[in-house]
């Protein structure tokens, strides 16, 4: 072999060991991205949950405040604790007109729903509206 074969044979294989490197760089950084993308799914996934329970437990509030304006038409709120979650009941009233708005809360998420409804003198509720916040 002469020393020209074998300088060219040497700078074949420095460009295969820089194509390889190249190559092994971008796999690792589309592996590193990918990682990061799926870490962020289960974030967005953790927090979708616990609005959706947060949600429910605001819901649940309300459904209570119902429940105890059959009992009786003088209720004026309180706190409340289901499962994970807390809430507290607001309830404003002008005549037989009342407006209840539960707010609840898991960790740091929060969910408010309002229902305005109407009691009358026979003690029928009538749900006017009902809205998330």
């Amino acid at each position: 072999m002469t020393y020209r074969t074998k300088k060219k044979q040497e700078k074949r294989g420095i460009a295969l060991l820089l194509v390889v490197v190249v190559i092994g760089s971008a796999a690792l950084i589309m592996a590193l991205n990918i990682a990061l993308l799926g870490l962020g799914e289960l974030d967005m996934g953790y927090t979708s949950q616990q609005g959706g329970e947060t949600f429910s437990v605001a819901d649940g509030c309300v459904e209570e405040a119902l429940r105890r304006f059959r009992i009786t038409s003088t209720y004026a709120g309180g706190s409340l604790s289901l499962g994970d979650g807390s809430c507290t009941i607001g309830v404003s009233s002008a005549g037989t007109n009342r407006i209840i708005t539960a707010t609840s809360t898991i960790g740091v998420h929060n969910s408010v729903v309002r229902m305005n409804i109407d009691i009358d003198a026979n003690s029928v509720i009538t749900v006017n509206s009902w809205e998330k916040l």
